[in-house]
């Protein structure tokens, strides 16, 4: 027994035996445009706390449609504040929880070799552009936003036949890398990525595209949101935020 006592003492007494508890997952529903910025702060969160990421990616519309049918998500990032004000009037939102973090920005975005630039939503109206990529305004506040501007230019009524809807702004955004349109209406967030041409669109033609994020109610780890939320706001975390195009500089 004293034999077995000694080699338990030395086991708790040795770091290289010593158990690490496995890192809280949190699974997190972000529209689209977070894509690339929401990846890495995930990583950069776990590189230092316990805490393992889940990101599903999507429309902001559709996203909160699933929350609200019950699908087990812990938080929500919206790109508008409305779909977080509906989940909030469910009571499904964790009370002092939501916060807008950022704004987005609306760019046009083109290949490098497409034959014909854009240089201004105007340049869409010409006949030489065939297709035009927007995410689905009905549940993409990426699209509403694409479409907001048009119509503030007059221009609407002049391409609404060549508009190609995405599922989302990522959707709209591939189908302009790939070729299959001639030009998108996408989230500067996107745009920072692969080789194009991006030509920013005025931000006063079009409601803001506010970034908006709440903390489910029924999520078991609120603390571990919590965390993300605390290094999403930090300067490291608008630091990443700047760097793929959004806004920080305002207080919200």
């Amino acid at each position: 027994m004293w034999v077995a006592l000694c080699l338990s003492a030395a086991c708790t007494q040795n770091p290289a035996l010593k158990v690490t508890a496995p890192p809280v997952t949190i699974y997190v529903a972000a529209a689209s445009d977070l894509t690339p910025a929401f990846t890495e702060i995930g990583s950069r969160l776990g590189s230092n706390k316990p805490i393992k990421t889940v990101f599903t990616f999507g429309s902001s519309g559709l996203l909160s449609k699933q929350i609200e049918q019950g699908a087990p998500f812990d938080l929500f990032a919206s790109a508008s504040v409305a779909f977080v004000d509906r989940l909030d009037s469910l009571e499904l939102v964790l009370k002092g929880s939501r916060q807008t973090f950022a704004q987005g920005r609306l760019v046009i975005w083109q290949r490098q070799d497409a034959v014909t630039p854009v240089n201004s939503l105007e340049d869409l109206a010409i006949p030489a552009i065939h297709r035009i990529a927007i995410a689905n305004p009905e549940h993409a506040p990426y699209g509403l936003a694409a479409r907001q501007a048009l119509e503030n230019k007059k221009l609407w009524e002049a391409v609404k036949e060549k508009i190609i809807l995405g599922e989302n702004v990522a959707q709209a955004f591939q189908f302009a890398q790939t070729g299959n349109v001639d030009a998108a209406i996408v989230a500067q967030s996107l745009a920072t990525r692969p080789q194009g041409r991006a030509t920013p669109v005025d931000p006063a033609a079009h409601a803001p595209i506010d970034q908006t994020l709440c903390i489910l109610r029924r999520s078991p780890q609120s603390e571990a949101c919590r965390q993300f939320v605390e290094f999403l706001v930090s300067a490291e975390g608008r630091a990443i935020l700047q760097r793929y195009g959004f806004v920080v500089e305002r207080k919200y």
